[in-house]
């Protein structure tokens, strides 16, 4: 099925699992987030081949996704103004007495000040109360001492292949979802993050917000991002900081036996 008129699909989930083949026993490769829009490439069954904001190219089954004629049709969710990130690890809205709705880190959803309360607009029109303090605005000025903070609710979140959600992340999802606050549209993966257009090679005097990438054999294995001058904060078995100074008792010694590069971003000069 060709898509000629741009079809797309809004997630319904917290996260959709994206596979590289229309199978539930194919790779993980990737997740959506809840409202994330997933352009519409072709069909098998009940799987959808979409691709992401980002270019990235996967299958969703259908059980995670839906048309939105409430984005269509609703004139408050085409300004920038009404959507938020969510900010903590988890924004958490009650549907009702025993269901809950737990939206992840990074999440782009709509809310609306309306009637003295702060609401978040589901997919489905319904709008219901959601902690203020735990989203931020799309439009603010995010800077990476802010993206930090964020990052701080997450440690201890479990890693996961294929993870970009605060249900786990792999080393790549994270860095990925920690920038797009600051609306830096950095790659997916760390084979293609190294390659970003908008970074210079540091060799010395890091700085926060400066990005890690650890290789083996001309092939990057891992990359985190620096919290200061000699830590940095990475997924790996789970979200934790550690450093490169040989004195600190959170260095780690067997990420150090690879090659390190470390790159800073444009934005951060």
């Amino acid at each position: 099925m060709s898509n000629p008129n741009n079809e797309y699909k809004i997630v319904l989930t917290s996260v959709a699992p994206i596979y590289s083949n229309p199978s539930f026993s194919s790779e993980l490769i990737n997740q959506a987030l809840y409202w994330e829009e997933l352009i519409v490439e072709d069909l098998k069954d009940n799987w959808f081949k979409i691709k992401q904001r980002d270019g990235y190219i996967g299958w969703v089954h259908s059980f995670y996704v839906d048309n939105s004629q409430v984005y269509d049709k609703n004139e408050l969710l085409k300004k920038l103004d009404n959507w938020y990130f969510v900010k903590d690890r988890f924004s958490v809205i009650s549907l009702n007495e025993d269901t809950k709705l737990f939206l992840s880190f990074g999440s782009l959803i709509p809310c609306l000040n309306e009637k003295n309360e702060f609401l978040s607009i589901l997919p489905n029109g319904k709008k219901y109360k959601i902690n203020k303090n735990s989203i931020v605005r799309t439009t603010k000025d995010i800077t990476i001492d802010d993206v930090i903070n964020y990052a701080k609710s997450l440690l201890g979140t479990s890693y996961l292949w294929g993870g970009r959600s605060s249900f786990g992340f792999d080393c790549s999802g994270l860095i990925q979802s920690l920038l797009s606050f600051m609306k830096i549209h950095f790659p997916r993966d760390s084979k293609d993050q190294i390659k970003y257009k908008d970074m210079i090679k540091i060799k010395a005097s890091f700085i926060k917000g400066d990005i890690i990438f650890f290789s083996e054999n001309s092939i990057i294995k891992h990359v985190g991002i620096f919290i200061n001058q000699h830590e940095y904060l990475h997924s790996s078995g789970y979200v934790k900081i550690n450093s490169i100074n040989h004195h600190h008792n959170n260095f780690d010694k067997k990420l150090f036996n690879l090659k390190i590069s470390v790159y800073r971003l444009n934005q951060n000069e």
